[in-house]
C-alpha cells in the first residue's frame, strides 16, 4: 500500500521505548519529584522490586510502557495484558533507552521525562507524532516484569518448542483421521500421500517446476495462504531453494510430472517457530496439496515472464487509453508517462522534495474500484516528499502542487506497483488518485 499507517509508527515507538536514569550523580531537578543523572536525564521511581539483577547486552527485558504528554494525555502504550520484550543492545549514545533499562530490575517501575526529538530521531528512527512539538518532552512510564539471560532464553525456547512438538502430534493425528488420509510417515519427519500417479519425468534438485497447489496451516489461526487454483496459473519454483520449507521440498522430490500428492510438514520442517509474517502463524503445521504440472528451466520461465509482461503492458495501455477517452482527459503525459490533471490550483507554498507534506487522497483502479482513502479514515497522510516513502508517481505528481490545490494523478504501473501489484492492487495496474495538498511543512 502507499500508506505507511500511523499505527505502524506507534508500534515502532513501543518497540524502542524508554529513557535513562542513574542512582548516582544527582542534580537539582527543575521537575519537582524527579532526580537527574549526570547525563541530564530525569527520572522518578515509584516502586523497587525484590530482585537485584540488572540487564546487560544480550538479555531480554519484558516491560509494560505508557507514553504521556506533559499534559498527561496518553498517546501510546503496550498491550495491557502483554508486556513488550525488548532485546538489550549496546547504547547508541549516553543515556539512551538501553542505558535506562540497564539500571532497572524486575519489579521496578519508574517514570522518565524524555526529549521528543532525540527519542524519535535517534532511538526509534521514526517521525515524531504530531501530538508532540519539536523540542518538547514527554512522560514515559516503565514497569519491568522480567529479565532473562541468553541461557534462560534458550531454555525457555527449548521448553516451548518441546511442548509445541507434543501438541503438534495431536493436531496432525486428528487431521489425518478426520480426512481419512492413508499417509506414509517419512524418515525425514513429513507425512506423504500420492493421490494421483505421475507418468512423467522425476523431479530433481536444481530443476524448475510448475506447480498447482493449495497450502494451508493447521490450528486455530490456520488457513490457506497459497491457492493457485484461484487464478488458474501455476507457480514457478526452483527446487532446492527451500522457499516453502524443507519438508515441502522433501515431499516434492518424490514426485513425477502429472502426479498429485498431499504433504504434511511439521513446523520444524516448514516455517519453524517464527512462521511467516502475515501468512503463517508461529509453530504451524503445513499441509500442501500439490500437483507437479511440468519440469521446466530458468530460460523457459524467463521467456514466459517476458511474454506475460509484454501482454500486460499492451493491456494496460489499452485500458488507460479507454479511461482517458471516457473521462475526456486531454492533458499530455509527463516524460515518465504520468497524467497530472489539475482540478483546483493551489495558492499556498509549493511542494518541494525534501519537505514533509500533508495530503488527503482517495485511490481507485481504472474500473472505479476504490482501494484506499485517507478521506474515509478522516486522517490526512503525512510523508517526506522525494524520499522514496511513497510510490514514484506520488513523489512526481505531488511535487507539481501547491497548498490548497487538488489534482487527479493517473499513474501507470511503472510508477506504481509494477508487474507484481500489492495487496488489492493487481499486477500492472494503472492507478488513479484524487489528491488534495493540505500543507507543506517546513
Amino acid at each position: 500500500m502507499i500508506i505507511k499507517n500511523y499505527s505502524k509508527t506507534l508500534v515502532a515507538i513501543l518497540l524502542m521505548a524508554s529513557f535513562a536514569f542513574s542512582c548516582d550523580g544527582l542534580k537539582k531537578s527543575p521537575f519537582p519529584g524527579y532526580s537527574q543523572t549526570e547525563d541530564g536525564l530525569f527520572y522518578k521511581f515509584h516502586k523497587h522490586g525484590t530482585d537485584t539483577l540488572k540487564p546487560v547486552e544480550g538479555d531480554k527485558v519484558s516491560a509494560f510502557m505508557v507514553y504521556r504528554t506533559m499534559n498527561d494525555s496518553a498517546f501510546g502504550n503496550t498491550q495491557p495484558d502483554r508486556p513488550f520484550d525488548l532485546p538489550m543492545m549496546a547504547s547508541a549514545y549516553d543515556g539512551d533507552v538501553f542505558a535506562a533499562i540497564r539500571m532497572m530490575s524486575a519489579g521496578d517501575s519508574a517514570t522518565f521525562i524524555i526529549n521528543s526529538d532525540s527519542f524519535f530521531q535517534i532511538t526509534v528512527g521514526a517521525p515524531r507524532p504530531e501530538i508532540l512539538d519539536s523540542g518538547s518532552t514527554f512522560y514515559l512510564d516503565v514497569t519491568v516484569t522480567k529479565i532473562m539471560t541468553p541461557e534462560q532464553m534458550d531454555k525457555e525456547r527449548l521448553e516451548t518448542e518441546q511442548a509445541m512438538v507434543e501438541m503438534e502430534k495431536s493436531i496432525i493425528g486428528q487431521y489425518i483421521a478426520s480426512n481419512n488420509l492413508e499417509v506414509v510417515s517419512d524418515p525425514s519427519g513429513i507425512f506423504y500421500l500420492s493421490t494421483k500417479a505421475g507418468r512423467g519425468e522425476q523431479l530433481t534438485a536444481g530443476s524448475f517446476a510448475k506447480l498447482n497447489m493449495i497450502a494451508k496451516s493447521l490450528g486455530p489461526n490456520g488457513g490457506e495462504f497459497i491457492n493457485t487454483y484461484n487464478d488458474g496459473k501455476p507457480i514457478d519454483l526452483e527446487v532446492g531453494t527451500g522457499q516453502l520449507g524443507i519438508g515441502f521440498e522433501t515431499g516434492l522430490l518424490k514426485m513425477k510430472v502429472g502426479e498429485k500428492a498431499t504433504i504434511i510438514a511439521p513446523f520444524s520442517l516448514a516455517f519453524g517457530a517464527q512462521g511467516m509474517q502475515g501468512y503463517v502463524a508461529p509453530f504451524s503445521t503445513i499441509v500442501y496439496d500439490v500437483e507437479l504440472v511440468k519440469i521446466t528451466s530458468a530460460e523457459e520461465i524467463q521467456v514466459e515472464r517476458e511474454k506475460e509482461s509484454r501482454e500486460l503492458e499492451v493491456k494496460e495501455t489499452a485500458e488507460m487509453t479507454k479511461y482517458l477517452s471516457a473521462n475526456n482527459i486531454s492533458v499530455a503525459p509527463t516524460a515518465t508517462g504520468m497524467y497530472y490533471v489539475e482540478e483546483i490550483a493551489g495558492t499556498g507554498k509549493q511542494a518541494v522534495a525534501g519537505k514533509k507534506v500533508k495530503v488527503h487522497y482517495t485511490g481507485y483502479l481504472l474500473d472505479g474500484t476504490k482501494f484506499d482513502s485517507s478521506v474515509d479514515r478522516g486522517e490526512p497522510y503525512e510523508f517526506g516528499l522525494g524520499q522514496r516513502q511513497v510510490i514514484p508517481g506520488w513523489d512526481e505528481g505531488i511535487a507539481m502542487m501547491k497548498e490548497g490545490g487538488k489534482a487527479k494523478l493517473i499513474i501507470p504501473s511503472s510508477l506504481g506497483y509494477g508487474p507484481r501489484g500489492s495487496g488489492p492492487i493487481p499486477p500492472s495496474a494503472t492507478l488513479v488518485f484524487d489528491v488534495e495538498l493540505i500543507e507543506v511543512i517546513d
